[in-house]
């Protein structure tokens, strides 16, 4: 839909319609579509049209790794959020950058946006926004890069992409205990992950 939204903002000037099936065949190559019509509701004709520029990506589920590329001469940290409450903040002069700083992606934040602070002392001297989508297209072997820009400087920050998955633990075994622990006849074993209890296993028979 066009609108003139200097006029009038429900002044709608025309509206058409695209097919999604060339996007999702589209295979993430960008597609041009040229010469749409754009019809105002109860015309037959028109002579407006538009182009549009699409390109499919594939929204996945999972955690990006971020690794900001700074000088610890220009600042002495960098915060990044989202606005789904998740927030990390890493100091420059430190290995917390090279390690990374991970975010949970998925259906509730994929259309938001990253907001990166630079910091020297207390006082934020540049910042800028980062779009999300545009950084689930790297993968854990092959890390891609934006530019983050800014009025100051641009920033180029590293991202890898960890598609959501499952771990599956099998062959549990505990063994060669001590101390009192060696009386043991039925031990229980546990696995946790975040607070979170994923396996309760009760070794029958005499510890191994």
């Amino acid at each position: 839909a066009i609108h003139d939204d200097k006029n009038n903002d429900n002044n709608l000037i025309g509206e058409s319609c695209i097919s999604l099936a060339s996007i999702l065949a589209s295979n993430g190559n960008e597609i041009e579509v040229k010469d749409i019509k754009v019809i105002k509701p109860g015309d037959v004709t028109t002579n407006t049209k538009t182009n549009l520029k699409l390109v499919f990506r594939g929204a996945k589920v999972g955690m990006i790794k971020m690794h900001p590329k700074l000088s610890a001469t220009e600042y002495t940290r960098v915060f990044i959020s989202l606005e789904d409450g998740q927030s990390k903040t890493a100091l420059v002069s430190t290995s917390d950058t090279n390690n990374g700083l991970d975010f949970w992606i998925d259906p509730t934040n994929w259309f938001g946006f990253f907001s990166v602070q630079l910091f020297r002392g207390d006082d934020v001297m540049a910042e800028g926004k980062l779009r999300l989508l545009d950084c689930i297209q790297g993968s854990e072997q092959e890390k891609t890069s934006s530019i983050v820009t800014m009025p100051s400087s641009d920033l180029e920050i590293e991202h890898s992409f960890f598609e959501a998955g499952f771990a599956e633990i099998s062959n549990i075994r505990a063994f060669d205990f001590e101390g009192d622990a060696a009386e043991l006849t039925d031990p229980r074993i546990m696995i946790r992950s975040k607070g979170k209890c994923h396996i309760n296993i009760n070794m029958t028979g005499e510890a191994e």
